[in-house]
């Protein structure tokens, strides 16, 4: 049975050390997953990072990509811009 941190409109969110334990890893590992944006999460505080249930286990599954940086995106959207003209 999963630690639920907090429930927040009908989703559990859980702690590192559960996610972790939910994935099957290290929670130093789940830090470096977090840092270069792999897994998704959120903020809880200033310092404490929470994981939603249903997230880690579609990234357990293989069914969520990792969580583009903001670089990524401006990247991706002058991309999708570059080659569709401005109509007027």
């Amino acid at each position: 049975m999963a630690e639920i941190i907090t429930t927040i409109n009908g989703e559990d969110f859980v702690s590192v050390e559960e996610a972790a334990r939910i994935l099957g890893i290290q929670k130093s590992y789940l830090y470096q997953l977090t840092h270069d944006r792999k897994v998704p999460y959120y903020k809880y505080g200033p310092r404490t990072n929470i994981f939603k249930k249903s997230e880690l286990e579609a990234y357990k599954n293989g069914r969520i990509r990792s969580v583009p940086t903001l670089a990524e995106h401006r990247a991706n959207a002058e991309a999708h811009c570059a080659g569709k003209p401005l109509v007027r």
